[in-house]
């Protein structure tokens, strides 16, 4: 098992010593913004291929994170984010202070946020055109529903 060094000072986070390599870290991270496993596929050869000093990279779709071994001297953390965000995906990376956990549920609340905002917008829109459709079909509505301007509305 390899030797815990000691955390991050800037994050927390404890980064172990990749094994057989001097200098190298191996450090989790969590990753937002993947759909499948080519998304994750992605973001390891975007780490793998675009940062220098990344030595390896795995990312796990199923539990949303990277692996990643490093060596610190050449990279750092801002430059993996900047990389994976220019392929469309985010890297978690707590601000000074906070704790992972606390980046993750921030970044969680804020996808749900989204997710929300867009389901809402879609009832506002649908919710129109299908009283007005199923209406139309059921007999609910007047002669004028079946007008043919109404169909160049709806």
């Amino acid at each position: 098992m390899p030797e815990t060094v000691e955390p991050n000072a800037r994050d927390g986070r404890e980064e172990t010593p990749a094994p057989g390599s001097a200098g190298v870290v191996e450090l989790e991270i969590p990753v937002v913004g993947m759909t499948c496993a080519n998304c994750a596929r992605t973001v390891e050869r975007t780490l793998e291929r675009k940062v220098p000093g990344v030595v390896e990279a795995t990312v796990n779709y199923g539990t949303e994170s990277a692996t990643v071994a490093y060596e610190p001297a050449q990279v750092d953390l801002e430059a993996m984010a900047e990389a994976v965000a220019a392929a469309g995906y985010r890297l978690v990376l707590p601000a000074a202070g906070e704790e992972l956990e606390d980046a993750v549920a921030r970044e969680r609340a804020s996808e749900l946020a989204a997710q929300e905002r867009a389901f809402t917008v879609g009832v506002i829109f649908t919710l129109p055109l299908f009283l007005l459709s199923m209406g139309r079909d059921a007999g609910l509505l007047g002669g004028w529903a079946h007008a043919f301007w109404v169909n160049l509305l709806f």
